[in-house]
């Protein structure tokens, strides 16, 4: 019963990763998380953070291939009603072109999916096909639905699943407490993105498609990286980060003004919006006004090396004052628009303007030292005030920030073993941080941070 079943799975992997099919449990998640209420999916975001997608795309992997081993196994009950193996092949093969692909939200044939309707239903009848080939092996004959080779699999699947889980679960929730960097480490800084399985875009073959009134042009990475470039410090935030949440890192970013290629394609007048397309069929955009802004730029590298896939290489957007959502990565395409645009989030309720609100955190409150990070987007950070039990509140003091668009790093010499500490923090605007507590859909999560110090 192990033979077709793994075959098929080895297949359908392959496939996806190496020929451009479609992996039905990774669109079977992202569709879970596409329809499923907001302030459901919010909860379970804040509780497990990247964690609740990965567990959710598992979860129906094992479904989705435990499907094909019990089919396998009960293959000579199901001969009789299908004729053989081929009829068998072909009838699971219609079930997902007609039925589960539509389901997952790309359309009959996958007509909707970035590769198009052909390729994946031709590589999907290909597995199928090869799936029911491996049905008709000679000596193929069932077996019990666990045999002893199996149950060992199983545990040892299970035993890694259990130890990596932990070992990732330790690392989110229970990472030791510290100031942050003035830089954050690539990998220590935060990923979020609508997928299960976020996409690995190829530089062979990947190209920029920029429209624009007086001309159509395309550039490849090596063609962008030949342009006037600029390399700036920016903080980026989820709009789904929490108060005193980790989703916040500050880099280091290099590549080319967005303003200089829009130019070049010509602006009309009527321009409202410019609109974002990704690898992974995701949308968004930004009002041409801030499109235009100097500091808005198509980054291709981050803390002096090439975007890693997680972080949108080849090319993602850079944008101040609005909340990462909008940071387009695995950027493909450039248009403009003359109404109004609403992403992939904002259809589902999110803010459209995403303006970064006031925040402050307390990263430590130990050993006589108070300090964390402020971040007022394209405002910059004025001043930021700590106070400590019953005491007054107090002016906290401020390093440099490496840019208008960076946060900025503070600290505050205070007794606070077995106190209470709070921060709050004003913009240089005059803007002071909403003290009034509010989660983050659908505009960003407000209110002070707090913790207890030792």
């Amino acid at each position: 019963m192990w033979v077709a079943p793994l075959i098929y799975l080895v297949v359908t992997v392959l496939l996806w990763q190496l020929g451009g099919g479609l992996f039905m449990p990774e669109l079977l998640a992202n569709r879970m998380f596409e329809i499923f209420p907001v302030p459901f999916i919010e909860t379970a975001v804040q509780l497990l953070g990247p964690l609740a997608k990965q567990l959710a795309f598992y979860s129906i992997a094992i479904v989705y291939f435990a499907a094909y081993f019990l089919f396998a196994h009960r293959w000579d009950r199901i001969r009789p009603y299908l004729g053989n193996a081929f009829y068998a092949g072909f009838a699971l093969w219609g079930l997902h072109v007609l039925i589960v692909i539509p389901a997952a939200g790309q359309g009959v044939f996958a007509y909707k999916s970035p590769q198009g309707a052909v390729t994946p239903s031709i590589l999907l009848f290909v597995s199928h096909w090869i799936f029911a080939r491996s049905l008709q092996f000679r000596e193929y004959r069932p077996q019990p639905l666990v045999t002893k080779a199996g149950r060992r699999v199983f545990v040892v699947a299970v035993a890694a699943a259990v130890v990596a889980g932990l070992v990732r679960g330790y690392r989110t929730f229970f990472k030791p407490a510290k100031w942050s960097d003035e830089i954050t480490p690539t990998e220590e800084f935060y990923t979020v993105s609508k997928n299960s399985v976020d996409p690995v875009v190829p530089e062979a073959g990947w190209k920029l498609d920029v429209r624009g009134s007086k001309t159509s042009a395309s550039y490849t990475l090596a063609q962008m990286r030949e342009l006037p470039s600029i390399t700036m410090f920016a903080t980026l935030a989820c709009i789904s980060n929490p108060v005193g949440g980790d989703w916040i890192g500050n880099a280091r970013w290099t590549g080319v003004p967005l303003s200089m290629l829009l130019q070049n394609a010509g602006v009309p007048a009527a321009t409202q919006d410019v609109v974002f397309r990704a690898a992974d069929g995701y949308t968004d955009s930004i009002p041409i006004d801030r499109a235009l802004q100097p500091f808005c730029f198509l980054a291709y590298e981050m803390n002096g090396a090439p975007l890693t896939s997680s972080h949108g290489f080849p090319l993602r957007l850079i944008v101040p004052g609005i909340y990462g959502m909008k940071n387009v990565k695995w950027i493909t395409s450039i248009e403009l628009a003359d109404s109004d645009y609403r992403g992939f989030w904002q259809q589902r309720g999110w803010d459209d303007t995403a303006h970064y609100k006031l925040m402050s955190r307390i990263d430590i409150a130990k050993d006589g030292l108070v300090a964390g990070i402020a971040f007022a987007g394209d405002r910059g950070v004025d001043s930021v005030q700590v106070r400590v039990g019953d005491e007054p509140w107090k002016e906290a003091e401020l390093r440099p920030a490496l840019s208008p668009i960076a946060w900025v790093r503070w600290s505050l010499a205070a007794d606070v073993k077995g106190k209470g500490v709070m921060v709050r923090m004003r913009s240089k605007d005059g803007e002071y941080q909403i003290e009034q507590p509010a989660p983050p859909f659908p505009e960003g999560s407000s209110g002070w941070h707090r913790r207890r110090g030792t």
